[in-house]
């Protein structure tokens, strides 16, 4: 029985290692262009660990890895693209290694193209499930590879996690139990290599190579039950609950005449995207789903026109007064999208097909990923066009003045303050920095609270020292430490076992409470920025309709545009003879 089971052990063993190599063969046989990227890449990355002085063209080793992981990808998406429609596997070859190395250079040189990397990055992804479907095929097929593929997706993060995993719990135990010192960049190498490697090799080795299958209802089984009830009792509940909720905010605008808030823009964003994920997953058991789903599912085009229209609304006002940014870029575009996805569906062909649901965002995704339509592009010809407008309306009032800082920290973020620069008298240098662009303009480039969204206030979190001044009273002898306060939040500090503060933070005050009294402390955003500049970073707050006084250390905050304070963290000293 004991040798049975040994040899069982052993044949398991013989066959899970020979599966491995056989799928590993097979990918290195399949695929071979996009191997050759993730090589390229791990390479990088083992240049990146060792700190060797390796000048590489274009951009630092750090650079390559993102670069080349996503020109692997673009290679596999090419490679299964030409798979797809018969072609020889010369052709894939061909194809995707003339795409990755196009995607690569454009990824290593992003000024030059405006590329916003995470977009472009997101797009190609998609792309990978959809190159064997573009023109040919239909839904269901389309469902069952992206399952496939999401399989094998997991298949090779479960391998890097046992693989690297447990080679670095092998290393860590055998330096800790005999004393052995391990360099941290072993670590890192063994992380690099599987990761970057072996990990994507392996899932590669499980990707299906036929594109014609279809999902088996009939042996679903536990996914028909599964799917079926996670839409009738998860996802469309849900849906419908979200979509009252939006259409009662829309009635509330038609009544008060108000514009929706700008923040309106990604609840409608949330919403889609449940929307169409639901779709996307549950299609295959379309015809087996109860009536709330069924409801969803027929009449979802008639669910998505009010929240589009809030969208709208809502863009058109953040827009129209502070311009273009990629956030609002991509909001736009998958308004466009939606309502795209929505029009394609007046056409009787299209109805059933799910493959639009998908493809329409990512191939938008990849046109707003880079080029002179794409979002940072885009945005910074908004912003330039901003910035020209506020200064020559009105530069010297304060909102104007606002306004043009706010839009020209923007342009020095993206390199793009030449789009601005002022004519110049012959022989006369151009302003290259956002102090000089911001005076050669009549502006103060010191001025806070520029930004329209949230204003960053400096971080204090450095080393540094606070003298306690003397004073005609006694000096401070109570010290608040690890004081975190968020508007509106209460935070009660216990100062000895009889007394307890509580503190909150109203956006212009600081109040205390003890034993129902409130004591009110100003609190200005503007004075907490300038301490930026001072040796002694503290503030002396003193009551609002009293006498007490407390020391304030702030060690971070940030405001809004208004200048009201929303998050501070601070060190905050009292004087105990005030509070007895």
């Amino acid at each position: 029985m004991t040798i049975w089971a040994e040899n069982t052990v052993n044949s398991g063993w013989k066959s899970a290692l020979r599966e491995m190599a056989q799928g590993v063969s097979a990918a290195l046989i399949r695929f071979p262009a996009p191997i050759f990227f993730l090589c390229v890449s791990t390479f990088s990355a083992f240049v990146e660990i060792s700190g060797a002085d390796i000048a590489f063209p274009l951009a630092q080793a750090e650079d390559y890895v993102p670069a080349l992981t996503v020109a692997a990808v673009t290679a596999l998406a090419a490679k299964l693209f030409v798979e797809g429609r018969g072609l020889s596997s010369h052709s894939g070859h061909l194809a995707g290694l003339l795409a990755g190395t196009a995607i690569a250079f454009l990824m290593l040189d992003p000024e030059g193209m405006w590329v916003q990397e995470w977009s472009l990055s997101l797009g190609i992804i998609g792309v990978v499930l959809l190159a064997p479907f573009i023109c040919q095929g239909n839904s269901s097929q389309f469902w069952m590879f992206s399952l496939r593929v999401g399989f094998a997706a997991v298949l090779s993060g479960l391998a890097l996690i046992l693989f690297a995993g447990g080679i670095s719990a092998t290393l860590a135990t055998l330096g800790f139990l005999f004393g052995f010192e391990v360099d941290d960049r072993i670590y890192g190498y063994v992380w690099a290599f599987t990761a970057l490697l072996a990990s994507p090799v392996f899932g590669l080795g499980q990707l299906p190579d036929r594109f014609d299958v279809e999902p088996g209802l009939g042996q679903a089984g536990a996914m028909d039950r599964g799917m079926r009830a996670l839409g009738d009792y998860v996802a469309a509940p849900l849906l419908i609950l979200y979509a009252v909720i939006l259409h009662i905010y829309a009635i509330k605008i038609a009544f008060t005449a108000e514009l929706p808030r700008g923040q309106v823009g990604w609840l409608v964003i949330t919403y889609g995207f449940c929307l169409f994920g639901a779709l996307l997953v549950i299609h295959p058991f379309l015809g087996l789903v109860r009536a709330p789903t069924r409801l969803v599912l027929r009449y979802w085009p008639t669910f998505m026109v009010v929240p589009l229209i809030l969208l709208a609304l809502a863009l058109w006002q953040r827009v129209g007064a502070f311009g273009f940014t990629p956030d609002r870029y991509m909001v736009m575009l998958f308004g466009s999208v939606s309502a795209l996805i929505l029009a394609v569906r007046l056409v009787p062909s299209m109805r059933g097909d799910i493959r639009p649901i998908f493809a329409l965002p990512v191939f938008a995704l990849l046109i707003g990923s880079f080029g002179p339509q794409g979002a940072r592009n885009v945005s910074v010809e908004s912003q330039a066009h901003r910035f020209k407008a506020a200064i020559a309306s009105d530069p010297g009032t304060a909102e104007r003045q606002s306004q043009a800082l706010a839009a020209l920290r923007y342009l020095s973020r993206e390199g793009a303050l030449k789009r601005v620069a002022p004519d110049s008298a012959e022989g006369e240098p151009i302003p290259t920095s956002f102090e000089d662009m911001a005076r050669a303009y009549g502006l103060d480039p010191e001025e806070r609270f520029a930004d329209n969204d949230l204003v960053i206030l400096p971080s204090l979190s450095g080393p540094f020292a606070v003298a306690l001044h003397k004073s005609a009273q006694d000096d401070f002898d109570i010290a608040l430490q690890n004081i975190s306060l968020s508007r509106n939040i209460p935070l009660s500090v216990e100062i000895d076992d009889n007394r307890l503060l509580a503190m909150m933070l109203t956006g212009e005050e600081l109040t205390i409470t003890e034993n129902g009294k409130v004591t009110r402390f100003p609190v200005a955003a503007r004075e907490l920025a300038e301490l930026q500049d001072k040796t002694d970073r503290f503030l002396l707050l003193r009551e609002i309709e009293g006498k007490r006084v407390l020391m304030l250390v702030p060690l971070y905050a940030f405001a809004s545009a208004g200048g009201q304070v929303q998050e501070l963290q601070a060190l905050v000293f009292l004087r105990s003879q005030e509070w007895e």
